[in-house]
């Protein structure tokens, strides 16, 4: 019954992922993001703020395990993973959640037993920041840049007016108004028809933008760089970092930088490649899309080998 098809199919693959972790034993928390769900706020896109829809959605589980009715108890570890911008979003939670220190984690006392992000942007102000200002090329979902524009003007008031062209004249290109396509109320079909395929994202900027962003400078290209995934992030716990190296949409690059950035922070540090399903990649035009069932295969895997370990 939902307008939106593709969000549909996508929610109902995930639910049932995380219906399948379940039915082997595990207690699985999924959060809804800032912005999703039942929130009406628009959502803080691939800004890591995001970790705190992470503690959120652990504090109403401890609250529910803990009640009397609950026949599930946790045994004390948790393990996290995420794909695409939950890819981003496990990462940048282990700040938020441990701090570098490795805690016990909420009422329960949890602790981090492992950490398993796959095909995140985590490299936003360098390899996902690269691709919208390309010049040769436009990327697979062009729409990705005023997306990132709604969400950090929600997170940090970002000042669109002196980012983005505007030209009311001109609808087709008036691209600060189009960033009200990301409120929550637009399709996935109705958001490609306004940024279709084709699209360079670099025309979208204003000049003065464009040049201070690709001189790595500017008020935006420093929210960029405190975004990016890896900052706060430490743990002793194994980390597994996967990824389809094919991936049309978030380059492998992503994850050469933070595995980088990641050696000295992360001592037990694991790097995993998973290819696309065929069918997938037929059916929808997307490598990202048809990589998401063997990450999550290859998250569960590894959420086994620890067990067994």
């Amino acid at each position: 019954s939902s307008d939106d098809q593709t969000g549909a199919l996508q929610n109902y693959v995930e639910c049932i992922v995380g219906g399948l972790m379940a039915s082997a034993g595990y207690i699985v928390v999924m959060p809804d993001y800032t912005g999703f769900g039942d929130s009406a706020a628009i959502h803080p896109y691939v800004a890591n703020v995001l970790g705190s829809s992470l503690v959120g959605a652990l504090g109403a589980a401890e609250k529910e395990l803990s009640g009397k009715r609950s026949a599930a108890r946790p045994d004390g570890r948790l393990f996290l993973t995420g794909y695409s911008e939950g890819g981003y979003v496990t990462m940048a939670s282990v700040a938020t959640l441990v701090g570098g220190t490795d805690p016990p984690i909420g009422q329960l006392g949890l602790r981090l037993a492992g950490v398993m992000p796959a095909d995140g942007p985590y490299d936003l102000s360098g390899t996902m920041l690269l691709q919208m200002l390309s010049q040769e090329k436009a990327p697979l979902v062009p729409s990705y840049l005023l997306y990132a524009a709604s969400g950090y003007h929600a997170a940090y008031q970002l000042n669109l007016d002196d980012l983005l062209v505007s030209d009311p004249l001109h609808p087709a290109v008036d691209w600060r108004a189009k960033v009200e396509l990301f409120d929550g109320n637009s399709t996935n079909a109705e958001i490609s028809a306004a940024v279709p395929y084709g699209t360079m994202p670099w025309t979208m900027l204003q000049d003065e933008a464009f040049k201070l962003l690709r001189d790595g400078k500017g008020p935006v290209y420093n929210e960029l760089s405190v975004n990016n995934a890896w900052l706060g992030f430490a743990t002793t716990a194994p980390v597994v970092l996967i990824h389809c190296l094919a991936d049309d949409v978030v380059p492998e690059a992503n994850r050469v930088v933070a595995a980088a950035a990641l050696a000295e922070y992360a001592p037990n540090l694991l790097l995993v490649d998973v290819l696309p399903v065929p069918f997938i990649d037929t059916l929808l035009g997307s490598i990202h899309t048809a990589a998401y069932p063997t990450a999550m295969l290859a998250a569960f895997k590894a959420i086994e080998s620890i067990e067994s370990s």
